[in-house]
């Protein structure tokens, strides 16, 4: 149906050029035979033995289509980012 890619990275934390740069080339490439969307987001998950709540981390940047990445206009949770992502590609009645 979609492929969804998610990167974590601790508040303050910035991505790598490189890091970045791999996502970007491989969201682009899947895009070519499905919908993709990849999202950066942060979480407040100090203690590394604490598991990390990926579907509320805030997402920071993604890139879906017309490939490029985009900040989001308004706070956003991964998991809102996803159903979102998910709702456009529901055939319309």
């Amino acid at each position: 149906m979609a492929y969804i890619l998610i990167e974590l990275k601790l508040v303050g934390t910035e991505l790598p050029h490189g890091q970045k740069l791999a996502l970007e080339r491989l969201t682009d490439d899947l895009r070519r035979t499905k919908p993709a969307i990849c999202i950066i987001a942060e979480h407040n998950t100090i203690n590394p033995d604490e598991p990390i709540d990926a579907a509320s981390a805030i997402v920071i940047q993604y890139r879906q289509h017309k490939a490029r990445w985009r900040e989001p206009h308004e706070l956003y949770t991964v998991r809102e980012m996803i159903k979102g992502f998910l709702a456009l590609l529901e055939p319309t009645k």
